[in-house]
């Protein structure tokens, strides 16, 4: 029997999240259907819900409290409330829902885990990936996300997230025991690579996350294409600048850069879900509404992007757009320092409170970027055809 034959009515499964309200969240579930697809083999994301009663009931009591006494905490808590002034929620999340339905291949809905375990979907490999997927905060053991509901089926990580340095001494032993039971391991970050190491002592490799992943090429849906979808035009050049809220409040040093560079190359600004708080100094437009092809759009017709966002990093990469990474002064940001010393880009590294003077203002070398970027994604997809036709000769 051949392996087509094997599969038949059988696709790929990827266990993501895929549904998060968050751009990156759901273009990198659509880029690695994409490139599954691409590769020739049918693929499906499963429609679990994430999060869910399992992950309400077993968050740890002491990470509620850690953040209520986090020193950001209120701060946060004042941004969020001032951006509900302004945000029209529904309108944003109306974006969300057309994007999965219109551009997601789903299984059908599984809205609990137990629903998952007992009536899993028939696969014939597990794709986990990619994003925050092995969280432990997140997660909170969640086996879903190991493939847990896929008995006797090959599992396959893509380009999986830890997030965290270290796993927790309550979840070591679960995810050494999960995590074995992978035939590849392909994870985001260096961190990850480390937790894997230590935990089996097996080898794991980076792979690029797969919103990378989507095509330039015309008639196949891929990044330009999806852009060219976008329901925002805007006419004059500008500058971008999108700072993740759960990340920083409006800042001086932000502020002052986005001075700086739209009077140096006289542009407009675009603030993509900034809220003007604190008294910051912000011009320019705002947009509160945007989905995920509008991300797409903002990010390729704008001439400089300013981001805390590590999918905007890399999609401006991707786009080929200038860019400078803003970064919390107190803390490492694993996703993105990994990315960009991959790519040679740990010059648009900003640190929160740096003098401005010390900043690059010249335009970036894509001649030398662009092949290193593409050098990544051709290993990246060799490491995905491989562990798939070694998973299927297995099935």
């Amino acid at each position: 029997m051949t392996i087509k034959e094997k599969i038949k009515n059988k696709p790929i499964g990827i266990i993501t999240m895929h549904k998060v309200l968050n751009f990156g969240s759901a273009l990198q579930a659509y880029g690695l259907q994409y490139a599954i697809k691409e590769l020739g083999f049918e693929v499906c994301i499963i429609d679990y819900d994430f999060p869910n009663e399992f992950h309400n009931r077993n968050t740890p009591k002491k990470n509620i409290i850690k953040k209520l006494f986090d020193g950001n905490f209120f701060r946060k808590l004042k941004y969020k409330l001032a951006t509900l002034l302004w945000l029209d929620w529904s309108d944003q999340k109306t974006q969300f829902i057309e994007f999965y339905h219109k551009y997601y291949n789903l299984s059908r809905p599984y809205h609990s885990r137990t629903e998952l375990l007992t009536t899993p979907p028939s696969l014939s490999v597990v794709v986990v990936g990619s994003d925050q997927v092995w969280n432990p905060n997140h997660m909170c053991g969640d086996s879903i996300f190991f493939g847990e509901f896929a008995l006797n089926i090959p599992r396959i990580s893509f380009a999986s997230s830890f997030v965290v340095s270290q796993i927790p001494k309550e979840f070591k032993s679960l995810y050494k025991s999960y995590l074995n039971k992978f035939i590849a391991l392909g994870v985001r970050e260096q961190n990850g690579q480390t937790i894997i190491n230590e935990l089996l002592g097996k080898a794991s490799q980076i792979v690029c996350d797969p919103a990378l992943l989507l095509g330039k090429q015309k008639g196949k849906m891929g990044v330009f294409e999806l852009a060219n979808n976008s329901k925002i035009s805007i006419q004059k050049p500008y500058i971008l600048a999108y700072i993740l809220d759960y990340n920083f409040n409006p800042h001086p040093t932000i502020d002052r850069l986005i001075i700086k560079l739209s009077k140096k190359y006289n542009l407009d600004v675009v603030y993509l879900q900034c809220g003007n708080i604190q008294g910051s100094q912000r011009i320019g437009k705002q947009i509160f509404n945007a989905g995920p092809i509008e991300f797409l759009y903002l990010i390729n017709h704008a001439k400089i992007v300013i981001t805390s966002s590590f999918h905007g990093v890399a999609l401006s990469a991707l786009l080929e757009k200038d860019f400078y990474t803003v970064i919390d002064s107190k803390k490492d940001d694993d996703r993105i320092f990994s990315f960009c010393n991959k790519i040679g880009t740990t010059d648009r590294i900003i640190r929160q409170g740096c003098k401005i003077s010390s900043i690059k203002s010249s335009p970036m070398n894509w001649e030398i970027i662009t092949p290193r970027l593409n050098h990544f994604r051709n290993e990246s997809i060799h490491f995905l055809r491989n562990s798939i036709q070694n998973a299927l000769e297995n099935v």
